[in-house]
This record gives C-alpha cells, sequence and structure tokens, in this order.
C-alpha cells in the first residue's frame, strides 16, 4: 500500500459531540450512560463491563472526574452558554478562539485543554449550559501534594523546592510559546494556583489545568498570584524558588510585575535581576497609540467584523462601553463599531498585509507625538490603536482603529434624505471642503507627509464633519493630492457638479490663509489699507477659484 502525505487542516474550534437532555438542563453526575455514549460510542459495547463514576473536584461543584476501571477518562466542565456580558465571550467562545490563534494548543501534553464539548438541554430543548471535555491527567491537585508532605524532613524540603522551581520553569515555557506571535504579548492563564496545576510524584510530571479562561486580555498576574498562594500555603523558600526559575528563563515579552510577597530570603536584586524581562507590553511614555492583541481569523471567509463582533468589542472597548456592539459598513474595508442607541463609533479600517506594519504604527505614534490633542478632536477619526490580523501563525493584515463622534458616513445620510437630495449636497459639501482645508492646515508639520482622508462621517444634529480612512502622502491614490482623493471616494453619490462645490469651498479657505500671510508679511500687526478694489479682488469668479484647484 502506498502512502500519501496529506496535510491535516487546522482545527477551528472544539469538536461538538452532540446534545445531552436532563431534567433541569444541568449535568447530573448519576446518568453518565449517555453522556459515555457521545463521548466514546464504543465504550459501552465492549467485552467487559466498564463501571463509571464522575468524582467531583474544586469547591464550585461544576467539575468532575469521569473514570472507569482501566480507563483512562475524561475531565468535564459546566460552562454557562449565555454570556455575562454581551461584550465578553463565553468560556467555549473563548476556546474556539484560542484553538484559531494557536493550532497545537490541543498537542500540548503539559495541558489538559478541552477538546470538545456537549450541548446540555431541558427535556423541551431550551440550550442551558455546556459541558467541557478535557483528557484525564495523572496526579494530584498541587495544594494537595503541598498538605501531604511533612515538611519537617529534609528530603521532602528539597523535593518541594525542586516542583516549585520546576513549575516556574513551566510557566516560563507556557508564556513563550504561546505568546501572540505578531504582537508578542503574553498569553495568560488568568486563573493560575496551586489547584489548577497536577503533579504526578511517580513521573515528576506537571500538568496545567482549568484553561478555558486563558487568554491575553484577562487578569496578567500568573506568576504574581502563584508565588502568593505558594507562599501561603508552604513557605517562603518554595515562592522564592518558583519566582528566581521563572524570571532565570522567561523570555523578553514584558516587565516583570513586582511581588506583594514581602520576602527576607531573597533581595529584591536576586527577585528582580536587572535582565528580568516582562510579561506585559507597555508603551512608552507619552504615546498614546496602541498595538493590541492580535485578532484570529479563519482561512475560509477571511475577516468579517460580524463574526469577531464580541472579540472586537471587548478589544478596542475593555471599560465595556459597547454592552450591545453593532457593526455597519462605512466602504469597503472600513467599518463603523458603535453602541446601539449611541453616536459615537470605532472606526475600522483594514490595512493589507503587505503594508509594512512597523512603518504605519511609527508615522502613527510620530503624528500622536507631535499631535497630542489629535485624538480628542471632533474633525478626525484619527488611529488611536492597531489589532494585527492573525490566520494561524501568519499576519494577514492589520486593523486600524479611530474614534467618532458618529456612526453616519456622509454617503449614507445622503441616501436616508427623503427630499431635496440635490440642495443637501449643493449646502453641504462646500462646508465639507472648508472644514478639509481648516483641518489640514491645523495638522500642518514640516516632519510628517500630510495625510489623505477619503471618508466623511457626517452627524446632522450637531452639524459634525469628521474626516475619516487617512493614507500618507506617499502611499497609493496613484499620485492623488489630498482633494483629489477625498472626492474620488465621494464620486458614488456626488457628480462633478456637486464636487466642484467642495473644491470651492476648500479653495476658499486656502486663499483666505495666503491672503492673511501676505498681508501679515507687508504690514505686520497693522490692518492693510481698504480700497474700493479689494471687495472685488477678494470675490473671484467661479473660474478662478477652478483654476487654483486644479493647481494643487
Amino acid at each position: 500500500m502506498s502512502q500519501t502525505s496529506e496535510v491535516t487542516p487546522a482545527p477551528t474550534g472544539l469538536r461538538r459531540l452532540g446534545v445531552l437532555r436532563t431534567q433541569n438542563g444541568s449535568f447530573d453526575p448519576q446518568c453518565l450512560t449517555p453522556l459515555v455514549r457521545l463521548l466514546e460510542p464504543r465504550a459501552l459495547v465492549r467485552s467487559h463491563v466498564v463501571h463509571w463514576h464522575a468524582r467531583a473536584v474544586g469547591v464550585r461543584k461544576t467539575a468532575w472526574l469521569l473514570e472507569g476501571e482501566g480507563e483512562e477518562g475524561w475531565m468535564i466542565k459546566e460552562i454557562s452558554c449565555k454570556r455575562r456580558c454581551c461584550n465578553i465571550p463565553t468560556a467555549l467562545e473563548n476556546c474556539d478562539s484560542l484553538i484559531q490563534k494557536f493550532p497545537n494548543l490541543l498537542l500540548d501534553e503539559t495541558l489538559a485543554f478541552p477538546h470538545s464539548c456537549v450541548e446540555l438541554q431541558t427535556p423541551s430543548g431550551e440550550h442551558t449550559n455546556d459541558l467541557l471535555i478535557s483528557r484525564r491527567c495523572p496526579g494530584v491537585q498541587l495544594c494537595r501534594f503541598f498538605s501531604d508532605l511533612d515538611l519537617r524532613l529534609v528530603e521532602n524540603q528539597e523535593h518541594l523546592e525542586r516542583v516549585a522551581a520546576k513549575v516556574g520553569e513551566l510557566l516560563a515555557d507556557f508564556h513563550a510559546r504561546y505568546s501572540d506571535p505578531l504582537t508578542g504579548e503574553a498569553t495568560y492563564h488568568t486563573d493560575f494556583h496551586p489547584s489548577n496545576v497536577l503533579y504526578e510524584p511517580q513521573s515528576d510530571t506537571l500538568t496545567f489545568i482549568d484553561l478555558d479562561g486563558m487568554g491575553s486580555s484577562g487578569i496578567s498576574d500568573d506568576v504574581e498570584k502563584f508565588e502568593r498562594l505558594l507562599w501561603t500555603f508552604s513557605a517562603e523558600r518554595y515562592a522564592s524558588a518558583f519566582r528566581l526559575k521563572y524570571m532565570a528563563l522567561a523570555k523578553p515579552l514584558a516587565k516583570p510585575q513586582r511581588s506583594s510577597t514581602k520576602s527576607t530570603a531573597a533581595s529584591s536584586e536576586d527577585l528582580y535581576p536587572p535582565t528580568a524581562t516582562v510579561v506585559t507590553r507597555r508603551l512608552p511614555r507619552g504615546e498614546s497609540f496602541k498595538c493590541l492583541s492580535s485578532l484570529a481569523i479563519p482561512s475560509s471567509s477571511g475577516f468579517n467584523p460580524r463574526g469577531n463582533l464580541v472579540t472586537l468589542a471587548w478589544l478596542i472597548s475593555p471599560s465595556e462601553k459597547m454592552t450591545e456592539p453593532r457593526v455597519r459598513t462605512a466602504k469597503k474595508k472600513a467599518w463603523m463599531l458603535y453602541q446601539n442607541g449611541q453616536k459615537e463609533c470605532w472606526y475600522l479600517q483594514q490595512v493589507a498585509s503587505n503594508v509594512d506594519a512597523s512603518l504605519l504604527e511609527k508615522r502613527c505614534r510620530a503624528f500622536v507625538r507631535i499631535f497630542p490633542h489629535v485624538l480628542a478632536d471632533e474633525c478626525l477619526a484619527f488611529p488611536h490603536s492597531m489589532i494585527p490580523l492573525q490566520m494561524g501563525s501568519k499576519n494577514c493584515g492589520h486593523l486600524l482603529v479611530a474614534n467618532g463622534p458618529c456612526n453616519t458616513t456622509l454617503e449614507q445620510y445622503f441616501l436616508e434624505c427623503q427630499d431635496n437630495r440635490d440642495k443637501v449636497l449643493e449646502e453641504l459639501l462646500p462646508r465639507v471642503g472648508e472644514k478639509l482645508a481648516k483641518t489640514l492646515d491645523k495638522y500642518r508639520s514640516n516632519e510628517l507627509i500630510q495625510l489623505k482622508p477619503s471618508g466623511v462621517l457626517y452627524d446632522a444634529q450637531r452639524e459634525i464633519i469628521t474626516f475619516a480612512d487617512f493614507a500618507w502622502g506617499d502611499e497609493g491614490s496613484d499620485g492623488m493630492n489630498v482633494l483629489d482623493r477625498l472626492c474620488d471616494s465621494l464620486k458614488s453619490f456626488a457628480d462633478d457638479r456637486h464636487l466642484q462645490k467642495l473644491r470651492m469651498g476648500f479653495a476658499r479657505v486656502q486663499r483666505s490663509r495666503q491672503r492673511g500671510a501676505f498681508q501679515k508679511a507687508c504690514f505686520g500687526n497693522r490692518s492693510p489699507p481698504h480700497s474700493d478694489s479689494e471687495g472685488s479682488s477678494s470675490s473671484s469668479s467661479d473660474e478662478e477659484t477652478s483654476g487654483l484647484c486644479r493647481t494643487m
């Protein structure tokens, strides 16, 4: 038989094994036969009878060890199928996202990461909860192993110190292997304590469990929390052994957090050596532009904000401003994410993978450094964050995130107008041109190439005009200047006659600025002499205005 090599597709999430109906929609440890049939159908047709039983673990009574004589068994955990908040994923959704982001997660023998799930329903068919299924790992919880040791014996003291150091080594490896391949940000366990570490004394192996809350956007104190609890359970000696081993092996991801544990056995230089590295990414002081955690997207459909709505809301609004997020398409590769019933929006602009992200980030940081007030200016929806898009372990582009005071584009406002659409454009577009000229003049700098906006947001009630969707002067647009690029983006609903109004408004401000600069150069702070001819010269004809626009 000839062997052919096949490429195994990357998993897209947990395996859905089926539905289990119970009396109240919760797991019943006394009724295991239907569950075992879903987990492994062959387990019930073996030649010998296996008596299965579920042993509860943990204080919350939501996790069990499903065991059978001579069988490996499973670890199961009951979770809610409903979100605690609209923009916070469920544990099941979080596990699906992590598997897409780290395809080798299920193959890691040091982790008991869930591989399957079973849907729990009431007899009427209502979906109430889910069961996460993980492999059964050998060993006992580390806190129980601590309590069983007689630390009056020297050999037990040395044994416990070796185990504590080994936990630090494994945690450093965990943070390094599951750091974001695009941003370098560590992915934390978020609930790392001795009860979630299993230890098998005979084989001297450790396994991390309870990983459904794993993620870089949660609590980032894995080291500090474990050290504090280890110091409480045993002694300072073993807590120091854990931290010192971790700090010796941790990769340069972030600056280490100071421990709240009071130490006498080791100095601060020992616990926090100058070469020690960090676990969280921090921005240089004085900068506001941020690079957020990467967003895993499926390889089949590509990026779709509607399919990642909850995760996006959590990434860009961790303060839970968006509890009911909505998304609206602004233009091709640009969307507006907003809270239902509010005017404010987050403008998402997708950047292709062939664009140098480091250069883009550098330019945004530099612009914010020169003009710190730009992020609070209602006239510009300037990017304040960047989200790397990740397909498997490869970079497939970025999202620029900006804040805007309104969630309606100029085109959408025009299409929603029922009457007098022609009059609306004739009155509105000159104001857009004037606002564009004033805004660009406000942010003119010799250190940077001029920005080129191609999107316009508009709030009719407050009469706010905001520019979005930026490109830099040397990027794309086939050499178009600022005005041409904006006009080109408005051609879908405005004809040349209307766009000429926009150009006239832009040129009017430009001409006024140039005349003001000329007067200041000639007369200083004194007012220039008035003449009867000034009025006629100041009101230029349309032909002169058009000529000025064409020469820009």
